[in-house]
Order: structure tokens, then C-alpha cells, then sequence
């Protein structure tokens, strides 16, 4: 996430600067990395979290699981956006595997969402 996070600078430099404040948190299999983008004025923009299942790379076993934890860690009020593959924009179609998940499909998880939010 950081990585992300320090390239997107790059990108919005023309508009403002972006620095973030946050946490990894492990809650037994789960990995979770929260990250609260904010403006040089400390205006805080919104809050990014990523969770991880650490007990498997296939992203056939572990979505279910993820969607299940996501739902029990969030207030009922609060809505998520999130992207997920489609067949238009599968990860196969860019050359990365459907049975291996590994940070390349992360980052262009982010990619494909940052553009759907008007991010990028």
C-alpha cells in the first residue's frame, strides 16, 4: 500500500500534495493496512483500507472469506467501494493468473479503482 500510495503522490502533485497517516493491524489469518490520505492543510480525505487473507494466494478461496470479514468489521452505515474483476477487465486480459494472487493483481486492483473513483 505504501508503495501505491508514495507513486500516486506523483500524480496529484499538480493538484496538491498528499501525505497519509496509518496502521497494519493482524487479526489472525487477516492483515489489514489503514491509511488516512490527508492535504497538506491536514484536511483528512477519506480512509483507504486493505485486507489481506494470509492463508492462501488464490483469489477463488480467499474472496468469499474476504467479503465475509469486510462485512463484519464495517459499520452497517458505511459504504465501500471497491472494484472486482469482470470480464472486461479480467486479470488474465493484462497476463497476470486467475489462480495466484500476488501484489502485481493488487496493484492493478487500486489502478482500476483510483480510475473508476476519478482518481487518476
Amino acid at each position: 500500500m505504501e508503495n501505491i500510495l508514495e507513486k500516486l503522490k506523483n500524480l496529484w502533485l499538480l493538484r496538491q500534495t498528499i501525505v497519509y497517516d496509518g496502521n497494519t493491524y493482524i487479526i489472525g489469518d487477516f492483515l489489514i493496512r489503514v491509511a488516512y490520505p490527508k492535504t497538506t492543510n491536514s484536511n483528512y480525505k477519506g480512509m483507504l483500507v486493505e485486507v489481506e487473507y494470509t492463508s492462501t494466494i488464490n483469489p477463488h478461496v480467499a474472496a468469499p472469506i474476504l467479503h465475509e470479514f469486510i462485512e463484519m468489521l464495517k459499520p452497517p452505515e458505511i459504504e465501500i467501494v471497491k472494484w472486482e474483476p469482470d470480464d472486461e477487465h479480467s486479470f488474465s486480459k493484462i497476463g497476470l493468473s486467475e489462480d495466484a494472487f500476488t501484489r502485481a493483481h493488487t496493484d492493478y486492483q487500486y489502478m482500476m479503482l483510483f480510475k473508476m473513483e476519478n482518481l487518476l
